[in-house]
């Protein structure tokens, strides 16, 4: 993950800059003394995180927080980090996807780098370049008594029905394959997630996962209008998925 970090203070950037030093798979690529600047560095290096700091000269943090939310489809994702807790609700209104106040404690921006992860252009790239390959592969499917070709990509979810097992798509109906859910999940573990000990969902499809009202999760698909409950064994392998594809 990429990360810009603005703020006017030399000792608060520094700062930053050594704890996320110490995370995995996160690289400061520059810094910024205030949103002017952060502004241009955000058009010129495309960072996937930005650390905006509000009170700061020239253009504060929500000013420039507006103008990188305009910035193309897929803007990077914003947390503040800030002495004042006054300006919450201003950052979420521009959807800034967490409030850090300082000093930055380690703990609470671990929480917040996993909140954002889901946010960012590079983890949007993961899930476009996984659709692109399951979209190369091939599985054959009965339908209306004849065998078919169908892109991995076209299906939703796999789902064990008594002792056949049935695959859902994009579009049409349901259709029968001959492999087991469990040889699925073995071929194809790198597109497929399974949510429960008879479901397989496909993890680009993923879109939210809720509770109902007795507060068993719920696995929403894009393009699905039924959830798949979510066994208490695959709940922590599913959340994993809002964090990295």
């Amino acid at each position: 993950m990429r990360v810009l970090i603005v703020d006017d203070e030399p000792l608060a950037r520094s700062r930053l800059n050594r704890l996320l030093a110490d995370i995995h798979d996160v690289e400061v690529i520059g810094s910024a003394e205030n949103g002017a600047e952060a502004v241009r560095l955000v058009t010129a290096d495309k960072p996937d995180l930005v650390f905006l700091d509000i009170n700061m000269p020239i253009k504060n943090g929500i000013q420039a927080a507006r103008e990188i939310a305009a910035m193309g489809q897929h803007p990077p994702a914003i947390i503040f980090c800030t002495a004042y807790d006054e300006y919450a609700l201003e950052a979420f209104e521009v959807q800034a996807s967490a409030y850090l106040m300082k000093p930055v404690n380690r703990n609470e921006l671990q929480k917040a780098l996993d909140k954002a992860a889901p946010l960012t252009q590079l983890h949007l790239n993961k899930l476009i370049d996984l659709e692109d390959d399951s979209r190369a592969a091939q599985i054959a499917v009965q339908r209306f008594g004849s065998i078919e070709n169908h892109a991995l990509a076209d299906f939703l979810y796999f789902r064990a029905e008594q002792k056949q097992v049935v695959g859902g798509l994009v579009s049409g109906p349901e259709v029968i394959l001959d492999q087991s859910l469990k040889a699925l999940e073995n071929k194809f573990s790198e597109y497929f997630v399974r949510a429960h000990r008879s479901v397989l969902v496909n993890k680009s499809k993923i879109s939210k996962l809720s509770r109902d009202d007795k507060g068993r999760p719920l696995l929403w698909l894009s393009g699905c209008d039924q959830p798949f409950q979510v066994s208490r064994r695959h709940l922590t392998t599913v959340k994993q998925c809002f964090s990295s594809p």
